[in-house]
């Protein structure tokens, strides 16, 4: 579980720091994926529960970034 979790982290951290190279807030994100903002938020700063599958496609595709690359980005060897 532990590993999981921390792949959430990393998920989001790294949604986070995209957003700030692009130089757009989450609310831009929030506008072009559906996803609420006040879940967004809570999702990338860890209030909730991680982001879903679906929500992790439409947000790299909304960032411009296949998602096989973006899972790369996460995956830290053991």
């Amino acid at each position: 579980m532990q590993t999981n979790e921390n792949r959430r982290t990393r998920a989001a951290a790294e949604i986070r720091a995209e957003l700030a190279r692009l130089k757009k807030p989450q609310s831009w994100l929030s506008a072009d994926t559906g996803i609420k903002k006040t879940t967004l938020r809570q999702r990338l700063t860890g209030s909730t529960p991680g982001l879903t599958l679906d929500e992790i496609d439409s947000i790299t595709a909304a960032l411009g970034i296949p998602l096989v690359e973006f899972i790369s980005r996460t995956d830290v060897a053991a």
